[in-house]
């Protein structure tokens, strides 16, 4: 009898888990200055890429994906703020890691404060 496997060395069995994250959270920032905090995920094979899937950051801040894993949560001159977060509030938000392994949610809480 010839039995023949899928050639990774896994089984049918097998299951790769998704992404986790690394950063769970975020640091507080301040109205009408600079933001810039680095979040990352791992495993589950890599991660491709790290998007928001829901909520919405304040004026001025983005998210950049840089699609190795990690990504910044930064301010941008082109977004709105003049390069300094625009907006004082708590803005939560969900962000997804994402890659061939699967994917991983996680909600954030970006609070700015006005001093």
């Amino acid at each position: 009898m010839l039995r023949l496997g899928l050639g990774l060395g896994l089984t049918s069995a097998t299951r790769i888990a998704g992404p986790v994250w690394i950063t769970t959270s975020l640091p507080a920032g301040v109205l009408n200055q600079q933001y810039d905090q680095e979040i990352s995920a791992r495993g589950g094979g890599p991660v491709t890429s790290i998007t928001l899937v829901s909520g919405a950051l304040p004026d001025g801040v983005v998210l950049h994906d840089h699609g190795d894993g990690t990504a910044h949560v930064t301010t941008d001159p082109g977004a709105g703020g003049g390069d300094q977060i625009g907006a004082s509030g708590t803005f939560p938000i969900t962000l997804r890691a994402g890659g061939p392994g699967g994917t991983r949610d996680q909600a954030f809480s970006l609070e700015v404060t006005t001093e």
